[in-house]
């Protein structure tokens, strides 16, 4: 069963670019994930990692921990201004999975955001046990998402940026798909 673990990156923008990224944990054992993830920013001697929140160097070296970790990543870059619906679109091109455990979205969202998206699902014959919104206080893989839709948003903006280019190499061994819209 997977669990997706989705966060974006630049939408609130009007221009440059927005990631939808989707964080695909195959595995039974979320839970050692998330102490993994804890694990590591205790180790860094770091509070809960947020991209907006870190430099260059501190998210060099988170990358270069959490890069060991067993997941898979799917990405959709998108022009902004960023559209409600392109949601949609994403999940479209990036969930191929009929049985979803559970799809923890990052932020607080109304309940009929969520019943879009769990009737976009079904009609894509997605099989969703549990669709819930959650801050990345409480979902240290929403961490991991926030750290990739970061990086990829930002590598995509700038990919002459030799420090970007070589993080997003980094990470790239972890992407499974990304498309650009």
């Amino acid at each position: 069963m997977a669990y997706i673990f989705l966060d974006e990156s630049g939408v609130h923008k009007s221009s440059g670019l927005s990631c939808v990224a989707l964080v695909f944990i195959e595995t039974s054992d979320r839970e050692f994930l998330d102490s993994e993830i804890i694990r590591i920013e205790s180790e860094m001697n770091i509070k809960e990692f947020h991209w907006a929140d870190y430099g260059w160097n501190i998210r060099e070296k988170f990358l270069k921990k959490i890069i060991r970790l067993n997941f898979n990543l799917k990405a959709v870059i998108f022009k902004n201004p960023f559209l409600e619906e392109d949601y949609g679109k994403a999940m479209g091109f990036l969930i191929e999975k009929t049985e979803i455990g559970i799809l923890v979205i990052d932020g607080k969202k109304p309940s009929h955001y969520k019943s879009k998206y769990k009737k976009f699902l079904r009609s894509k014959g997605v099989y969703l046990k549990k669709l819930i919104t959650g801050n990345d206080r409480a979902y240290p893989l929403l961490r991991l998402a926030d750290f990739c839709a970061g990086l990829i948003r930002s590598h995509h903006e700038d990919p002459s940026d030799t420090k970007k280019n070589g993080l997003y190499h980094l990470l790239a061994s972890k992407i499974s798909i990304i498309i650009s819209e």
